[in-house]
């Protein structure tokens, strides 16, 4: 009985001890992502959670360095593995924002409405949700153009043929399911400014791109 409790407090001051050395060498990781040195943060934060891979802290600032990097895909990975509550709505945000430097619209405006059902006083997932919005709205305006253009130019070649009955129902059921999710994102946009004090009716109105996309929550 004497030995388990004694190898048990054994593993418990290595764990410990552990614990320690990797918040240590975190802050030193910390100190390089202040000064901008976002390569040598990474390293250190990737040598600290081997210490420590529960550490759901260094996983966030972890995360934050494959960010600056530009590896996103590494960063939504370590984003993804984080538990603590506390930490994972800002986790969450920054995912997105991985998504949408990715250019992967559909799934950072998911994420940011994640973010704001749980914390609806976040103005900068409210704004950047605006934003990709618009992107998506702009990209649909310009592909619907195209397809316009191309049905008119069908139609000028086409010499009396009737046209494909199959294919007119799956453009009409596209054209509806693009119509119903352009509502809902509507509707979800709406609710976001009933819930906010000052909407966002003074949003910039030029043009979007990613590179407006607000900065990543750092720890």
């Amino acid at each position: 009985m004497k030995i388990a409790i004694f190898i048990i407090l054994i593993n418990s001051f290595t764990l410990l001890d552990a614990a320690i050395k990797a918040e240590f060498e975190a802050n030193k990781g910390n100190s390089f992502y202040k000064k901008g040195d976002f390569q040598k943060a990474q390293q250190i934060y990737e040598n600290a959670i081997k210490k420590d891979e529960k550490n759901d802290k260094i996983k966030f600032n972890l995360g934050n360095a494959y960010y600056k990097n530009g590896k996103y895909d590494e960063a939504i990975k370590i984003y993804d593995e984080i538990k603590d509550e506390k930490i994972k709505i800002k986790a969450t945000y920054n995912q997105a924002n991985s998504y949408a430097m990715k250019n992967e619209i559909d799934k950072a405006i998911d994420l940011y409405k994640e973010v704001i059902l749980k914390d609806p006083s976040n103005k900068d997932a409210k704004y950047n949700l605006e934003l990709l919005l618009k992107i998506k709205k702009s990209s649909n305006s310009s592909s619907n153009s195209s397809n316009s253009s191309s049905d008119n130019e069908n139609k000028n070649n086409n010499k009396g043929g009737g046209k494909d009955k199959k294919e007119d129902k799956n453009k009409d059921s596209n054209n509806e399911n693009k119509t119903e999710a352009k509502k809902q994102a509507e509707r979800f946009l709406d609710m976001i400014k009933n819930m906010e004090k000052n909407n966002l009716k003074n949003a910039k109105t030029q043009k979007a791109n990613q590179q407006d996309i607000r900065n990543e929550f750092d720890w």
